[in-house]
């Protein structure tokens, strides 16, 4: 009697194992599938180049302090760094598409315009 038990517990183990592993293949198939959706998302949104760049050599030398620019702190100029805007004359350059491929890259709409960065760069890179 006691091995019929046994064997009962045996076989109810063995079908909870095999239902987990089941379980578990669908939740691999759905990670993937996530990966992929992911991965697909980052290429899509990934910042774009940038517009109306300088030369190379602008980039290499020393960089503007963008801060000075009224509305740009110093969260906003690493942004802006990171995407190659290191000078007044960069931004002194840009024109209205410039401006709204740089907002959306800040996630910032309308600032741009609103605190006047372009004109506000155009009088400081010509001193």
């Amino acid at each position: 009697m006691k091995s019929h038990k046994l064997l009962k517990k045996a076989k109810a183990s063995a079908r909870s194992h095999y239902v987990r592993k089941k379980e578990f293949a669908k939740l691999e198939d759905e990670v993937k599938t996530l990966r992929k959706a992911l991965a697909r998302l980052e290429r899509d949104y990934a910042p774009k180049e940038t517009p109306a760049e300088t030369s190379g050599d602008a980039i290499n030398a020393d960089s503007d302090d963008l801060k000075i620019i009224n509305g740009i702190g110093p969260v906003l100029e690493r942004k802006l760094n990171g995407l190659g805007i290191t000078r007044f004359a960069q931004i002194a350059a840009w024109s209205p598409e410039d401006v709204e491929k740089i907002s959306a890259n800040l996630d910032f709409k309308g600032r741009i315009e609103r605190e006047e960065w372009v004109r506000q760069a155009q009088g400081l890179s010509n001193p």
